[in-house]
């Protein structure tokens, strides 16, 4: 196993201070009620016992999540391009790029057939309760399309990395806008494009792809129990496998022994780990 650390690390921390970075995807929010029915009260409505919720907290997720990692790093700059609906949601996952420094002038807003992505984690003694998801009838509109792919074209050239988030099925990638979003990419062939996408990896010919172990198993077919492990070995032959059948390089990342990484004619360096 290779190790990341020291000198090294710091080395490779500083270089990307000078790296502007594009994320277009699943911009979601999540959302954290900690309940306690300690004050819970009756509805004069209904008669039914309500949830008190104690505290709540918000966070970027989906491709916000990327983009936050990215500038938590010290990037130069990063840009969010995605889709937000015309509601309180759309305005906080705005407020909390931009108070990280992210520049959210590409988060596209579309007021019909779009919710904003608001994933809502009910936490009751320790444990979660169902979630409640928003945005799952979402359905992105041309203009919307049209207004991303326009604003990233024009970002392309300058960006020294772009990354690609697809989490959700109903989320901004359609199928002509994947197929737009591949052409377009091609154009510039001197900017890295990373995709991770939990749906549509194959589409996104040409790019690097990020999947973690269990991906990139199911993804070859390799069967995985509920709760079951993937093996280090398995993880390596999917890697290959994805590697030479969709001509794309390949890492697939291990939760439990760091990430092992495949390009097309090129051998695997083993894993690599980073500590501190």
């Amino acid at each position: 196993m290779s190790w990341l650390k020291g000198k090294n690390l710091e080395a490779l921390l500083d270089s990307v201070r000078d790296v502007r970075i594009g994320v277009v995807g699943d911009f979601c929010l999540d959302v954290y009620l900690d309940l306690d029915q300690s004050r819970s009260v009756a509805s004069a409505e209904t008669g039914r016992q309500a949830r008190a919720v104690r505290e709540q907290r918000c966070s970027p997720g989906g491709a916000g999540n990327v983009a936050a990692n990215c500038a938590s790093t010290g990037v130069k700059r990063v840009h969010a391009l995605g889709a937000v609906g015309a509601d309180m949601q759309g305005r906080e996952i705005r407020r909390l790029l931009d108070r990280l420094g992210i520049d959210t002038r590409g988060l596209a807003v579309q007021e019909m057939q779009w919710s904003t992505h608001v994933y809502t984690k009910i936490l009751a003694d320790g444990a979660e309760l169902d979630r409640l998801d928003l945005g799952n009838f979402n359905v992105i509109l041309p203009e919307s399309s049209a207004s991303l792919l326009a604003r990233l074209e024009g970002l392309l050239p300058a960006l020294d990395c772009l990354i690609i988030n697809q989490q959700v099925r109903w989320g901004i990638h359609s199928s002509g806008f994947r197929r737009e979003l591949v052409n377009l990419v091609r154009r510039f062939p001197g900017t890295p494009v990373v995709t991770d996408s939990r749906h549509y990896g194959d589409d996104f010919h040409g790019s690097i792809r990020k999947l973690n172990h269990r991906e990139a198993a199911a993804a070859c077919g390799i069967p995985v129990a509920a709760g079951g492990e993937v093996t280090a070995r398995q993880a390596r032959d999917a890697g290959e496998t994805l590697a030479s059948h969709s001509m794309v390089s390949e890492v697939s990342i291990s939760h439990t022994r760091g990430c092992c990484g495949k390009a097309c004619g090129s051998t695997y360096k083993g894993y690599l780990r980073v500590e501190g």
